[in-house]
């Protein structure tokens, strides 16, 4: 009964994907794009959690940082945002993977990073 369900809901995923053009990770903020498309009739918002502030470009609208009651006083900003695409490989190239717990299987952990199951605090996370 739960596969055949399962099978339903997943028709109406056209495709699922990763892309790493660098125009996708100015849009989503990121260093790649994991997305997937699917029809807007099976399609609704349920919102819940922690309450974050997002920021977003006033040229394009894509996401630029975000502030959260659970790091007052700090923004988190997105590395994908930055101009300089080689930042990311040097200063600002992450040194930590956070709900590490979270991570889909298909991805492997990253060579050189400290793995942490929930978030990592502000000292842990200094650069």
């Amino acid at each position: 009964m739960a596969g055949q369900q399962r099978k339903k809901q997943q028709r109406h995923v056209i495709a699922a994907l990763c892309n790493f053009l660098f125009d996708c990770r100015k849009i989503t903020a990121s260093m790649f794009t994991s997305g997937f498309l699917i029809l807007d009739t099976h399609l609704r918002h349920v919102p819940k959690g922690n309450v974050m502030t997002n920021f977003f470009c006033s040229t394009c609208g894509s996401l630029m940082y975000r502030r959260g009651a659970g790091l007052p006083g700090a923004s988190i900003l997105r590395i994908g945002t930055v101009d300089d695409f080689k930042l990311g490989e040097t200063a600002l190239r992450p040194t930590i993977e956070q709900y590490v717990k979270h991570r889909v299987d298909w991805i492997k952990d990253i060579e050189n990073m400290v793995q942490i199951e929930g978030q990592a605090s502000v000292g842990q996370a200094s650069v």
